[in-house]
């Protein structure tokens, strides 16, 4: 009785497979290829604005309020709300926590403050307003993905890796390249810092110093000795394991041959 249904079975999940005929409510029964979302076409970057936004905001502000006592920011640095192109639809953007029952896999919503509209992900609802929302942008405002390379923040981490460190010889470099985005860099920190000198060379030292090839040749170097350094350690810890678990091998060994050999000679005395 049980056989026939585990062949029935069997069959059923060889022939009811997905396949590219229709069902019968039309519908193909493949599965449905998702079609490409329609991509941002603005120039400026979003997601590259909204990283120098998010790592220079909250830094540099404490050192505001330290340097010019909670004073705006002048109408010349980047980071003034008032001519970040995009601060305006960032502040419009409201993300909406996970309701009851929703799906683990459902990401959150996010609802536009303009018409209360709601979205299914960040990227669609910047698509919404890149269509009718540009009027609500400065119109002279300043794209802050030119400043992610000046400083550092849209790095591609694919083009190296970790063993890149462990060759003695750092990486090309061409200082032609860099000196115009530390000038950049320098500029737009006195822009923004300029009535504190101190404030300004230490945000300096920590953002701009790296766009040189000197700096950058010191730093491998740097790297280069601490990667030795641990590559020597993680070394080290290998051999010593395998000392170890060899000694403990050999000890057990001769544990259970010196067991045995007495084992044989009470054996011995009792048969005599």
């Amino acid at each position: 009785m049980l056989l026939p249904l585990f062949l029935w079975f069997l069959t059923f999940l060889t022939t009811g497979e997905a396949t590219d005929q229709p069902a019968s409510n039309g519908r193909p029964r493949g599965k449905i290829q998702t079609p490409p979302r329609t991509e941002l076409t603005h120039a400026c970057n979003r997601q590259h604005s909204r990283v120098v936004r998010n790592m220079l905001s909250k830094p540099m502000n404490k050192q505001r309020l330290q340097a010019d006592k909670g004073d705006p920011w002048p109408d010349g640095c980047f980071l003034n709300p008032k001519v970040d192109l995009w601060a305006n639809h960032e502040k419009a953007k409201t993300r909406q926590a996970k309701g009851r029952g929703a799906a683990p896999n459902q990401g959150s919503l996010w609802q536009c403050g303009y018409d209360n509209k709601t979205f299914k992900s960040e990227h669609y609802i910047d698509l919404y307003l890149e269509r009718y929302y540009m009027n609500e942008t400065p119109a002279d405002g300043l794209c802050l993905a030119e400043y992610c390379e000046p400083f550092n923040l849209c790095q591609n981490w694919d083009s190296g890796s970790m063993w890149d460190f462990l060759t003695s010889e750092p990486p090309a470099c061409d200082d032609d390249y860099l000196r115009p985005l530390r000038e950049k860099c320098v500029n737009v920190l006195e822009q923004c810092f300029p009535n504190s000198e101190n404030n300004s060379r230490s945000l300096k030292s920590t953002w701009c110093d790296h766009l040189s090839c000197e700096y950058r040749s010191d730093s491998h170097k740097t790297h280069h000795k601490v990667m030795i350094v641990v590559a020597c350690g993680i070394l080290g810890l290998i051999v010593l394991y395998t000392y170890i678990c060899c000694f403990n091998v050999d000890e057990r060994k001769k544990r259970q041959k010196r067991s045995y050999t007495e084992r044989r000679k009470v054996y011995r005395k009792k048969r005599q």
